[in-house]
């Protein structure tokens, strides 16, 4: 594994926590819980001398106006919890977002390593290696022909080159099945063979000029013996 592929797999998970842990949309409320006093102004009660009354509520923005409701101590505790929920879902949102981003990126980047990897591997680095598979496709001797030196000559002498212009086979620039090459990589690997098979070619010669020498001279010998 890369180490775009690590950081990949890192955020992932990272997303999965925060799925798990992030509370509930239907348990959010937006707004905020707040507290204040007041005297109630009723006429001997403590509060007009002393701090005032405590009371909570809730404030929140509604079509552009902002709107004030009052709470009782239960209903301030259930407020709290879910503006506080709120507030950590939105945390989770903005956080999520980040990782989003950052994956984003980095799954583009891995896209392009792997491009870069087919590509270097669709290109033989050196013409060599390339015969060994390209012989696969290459004419094969008919069954029952006796496998020698003729046998070989026979089956390469279409890819020996020759001066004249019908010596290239028609279809000299089409790719084989199975091969993962451009037309000009298999063009490449048609001249090495050519290239390599008359080096052959040229190494066999003075072997089977001297056997056809050595049956001419047996000729003439039995045409001389003969009364």
């Amino acid at each position: 594994m890369t180490g775009t592929s690590s950081r990949i797999a890192v955020l992932e998970q990272r997303l999965v926590a925060l799925a798990s842990t992030a509370p509930s949309a239907a348990e959010t409320l937006r707004g905020s819980v707040g507290h204040r006093h007041v005297r109630c102004g009723r006429r001997g009660c403590h509060c007009l001398n002393g701090q005032g009354h405590g009371v909570s509520y809730l404030s929140l923005s509604v079509g552009g106006h902002t709107r004030q409701i009052s709470l009782t101590p239960e209903t301030a505790e259930i407020a709290q919890r879910l503006v506080a929920n709120h507030r950590r879902l939105q945390e989770s949102i903005e956080e999520a977002s980040l990782l989003h981003v950052e994956l984003l990126g980095l799954r583009r980047q891995l896209q392009h390593e792997e491009r870069r990897a087919r590509e270097a591997d669709r290109v033989p680095s050196h013409v060599e290696d390339v015969p060994t598979t390209a012989r696969a496709h290459e004419k094969v001797p008919a069954a029952g022909m006796e496998s020698g030196p003729d046998t070989a000559a026979a089956v390469d002498a279409p890819l020996v080159p020759t001066d004249g212009p019908e010596s290239a086979a028609p279809n000299d620039s089409a790719v084989p099945n199975g091969l993962d090459l451009t037309s000009e990589e298999w063009m490449a690997v048609r001249a090495r063979l050519r290239k390599r098979r008359a080096e052959e070619f040229a190494a066999r010669l003075p072997e089977r000029q001297a056997l056809v020498a050595a049956c001419l001279a047996a000729l003439v010998v039995a045409g001389d013996s003969e009364p």
